[in-house]
């Protein structure tokens, strides 16, 4: 059996760890368009309020992967899932083949389209490189509109204010 597992934050990571807690011989693959994996959004926040480090953005160990006999794809983005032929497309042109069988589990994460997304000032929260965006312009802000009200969204409202900003 091969796994192919899409996004190395916290769901990629349990899903990873549940295929080897069942059985330690399936070929488990991780694509991530980041250069780490075990990111934890919730943390993002922390970091930019200045309340914990960078190096408290991750809460696996670096050697998790090879421990976990886990193929990183770092860096990388999935751009196609042909199903008649299960392979994954990557950003690069690979085609990363899988099992039949994995394709009926599958788990996604993705940010809903909106119109404003590709704007200057207009950032999510969900990567290392948002996180450096937003605080790349926490000096010029003047106003700051946040879309969600989860947990994230109610929290950077909170640190974002705390900085001075108007929200």
């Amino acid at each position: 059996m091969k796994y192919v597992i899409i996004g190395g934050g916290p769901a990629g990571i349990f899903a990873a760890e549940a295929i080897r807690r069942r059985d330690r011989s399936p070929s488990i693959v991780i694509v991530t368009d980041e250069g780490k994996i075990a990111r934890s959004p919730v943390m993002l926040t922390y970091w930019i309020g200045g309340e914990a480090p960078r190096e408290g953005l991750w809460f696996r160990d670096p050697t998790w992967a090879e421990m976990n006999r886990v193929d990183l794809r770092l860096n990388r983005r999935a751009v196609a899932l042909k199903t008649s032929s299960q392979k994954l497309i990557l950003d690069n042109g690979e085609e990363m083949p899988y099992d039949p069988a994995s394709h009926r589990h599958r788990v996604f994460s993705h940010l809903p389209a909106h119109s404003g997304a590709g704007l200057k000032g207009v950032h999510c929260l969900r990567q290392v490189s948002d996180a450096e965006a937003i605080l790349t312009a926490i000096s010029t802000l003047q106003q700051v509109i946040i879309i969600g009200g989860g947990f994230i969204g109610l929290k950077i409202a909170t640190q974002l204010k705390e900085r001075g900003s108007r929200h």
